[in-house]
């Protein structure tokens, strides 16, 4: 049976000041991550973790402490947070956002901090894509630049599809 990666880094170091404490909840639930001083390191050994388990009491906490500073992912938690009325608090929750984004909800965090942050004016996030076997679709990448406007994404697939295009000769 062959396994599937994603290995990730995003790059720079997050500055822990200029996260919500609902962005930091799911980035560290969505990755592993180092603190480093002022700053979180966000990583995947694997892959991410796009569906992310959580405490619903840490979950409720993160997002209320969150109020009152733009965020994109405050609306889709408050919607998932709904869903749970008198519960028990210790229970997982499955903080399934990828259906209320039109990309990946990471990239919308990542951008959420870019446009409040003073320091940081974008975010890299490097993907390669491996296998254990050798498959042909089990190897690539895909990378993003991430800023307070835009947020570029282009896996190597789509590179190189690109780099065809532009390759073929003219009347082919």
């Amino acid at each position: 049976m062959a396994d599937y990666h994603s290995p990730t880094v995003i790059a720079p170091d997050v500055p822990i000041a200029d996260m919500t404490p609902l962005e930091r909840c799911l980035l560290t639930h969505m990755f592993g991550f180092d603190v480093a001083g002022d700053a979180v390191y966000f990583y995947a050994e694997l892959s991410i973790e796009l569906r992310p388990f959580i405490e619903l009491k840490a979950l409720r906490q993160a997002y209320a402490e969150s109020q009152g500073v733009p965020s994109q992912c405050l609306e889709p938690v408050g919607k998932l947070l709904d869903r749970f009325a008198v519960v028990d608090e210790t229970e997982m929750v499955d903080a399934d956002l990828v259906d209320e984004f039109e990309d990946l909800p990471y990239l919308r965090i990542l951008q959420d901090i870019v446009r409040r942050s003073a320091t940081i004016n974008w975010f890299t996030v490097t993907t390669a894509y491996t296998c254990t076997a050798m498959r042909v679709d089990g190897f690539g990448g895909r990378a993003a630049l991430v800023c307070a406007d835009r947020i570029f994404s282009q896996s190597t697939d789509a590179f190189l599809e690109s780099c065809f295009e532009d390759a073929k000769p003219e009347g082919h």
